[in-house]
């Protein structure tokens, strides 16, 4: 009796085309909940700038339990935890203004402005 990889190779190759297709469905929400948490990120007192980095940003996530990355320019990241609590993505807030100067500049060369 011999080994067949066959039946394994196909189980594998079909489990990660469909886990692809999950993430590409999952990255189009993420943008739609990015939008709508900036939306009302903005209405908090002294938000100049909401910005949606990361994976889900740039559209490569790997994994389906991807988190939404967004920083805040202005404002107070703490009020803002309490907008983005109730998201279906887990959320990674963080202030702008306290980022290293060369993360800022990644942030504002690649990710996007809401």
């Amino acid at each position: 009796m011999t080994f067949d990889p066959a039946p394994y190779i196909e189980h594998y190759k079909s489990e990660n085309e469909r886990e692809q297709r999950l993430i590409k469905a999952r990255l189009a929400e993420a943008k739609v909940e990015a939008d709508k948490l900036a939306e009302r990120l903005h209405k908090l007192e002294g938000v100049r700038v909401v910005w949606f980095f990361g994976s889900a940003a740039r559209g490569d996530a790997t994994r389906v339990d991807f988190d939404l990355d967004l920083a805040l320019e202005g404002g107070d990241v703490h009020r803002g935890l309490d907008v983005v609590e109730d998201s279906s993505f887990a959320v990674d807030l963080v202030s702008f203004d306290r980022l290293p100067a060369s993360f800022q500049a990644l942030i504002r060369q690649h990710g996007i402005r809401l």
